[in-house]
């Protein structure tokens, strides 16, 4: 089963991802493994029903959502 992968990155087309890969799982910081770049923030997926490990194709923004954490 494919499982959803975020890349970060930025916003010129014509430059490579700063981090590429990372998978979108719930339960963690998806950055944690990078906090020695300094990003400022972090970033954590929640899913609506508890039984659900990683947003589906379909759900992310419905039911699975990707939640920024500044503080």
């Amino acid at each position: 089963m494919a499982r959803s992968v975020l890349d970060y990155g930025p916003a010129e087309r014509q430059r490579e991802p700063v981090i590429s890969g990372i998978p979108l799982v719930t339960g963690a910081d998806l950055l944690a493994q990078y906090a020695c770049m300094g990003l400022g923030f972090k970033l954590v997926v929640v899913c609506d029903d508890n039984t659900q490990d990683y947003p589906t194709k379909t759900d992310l923004g419905g039911r699975s959502h990707l939640l920024v954490s500044t503080e």
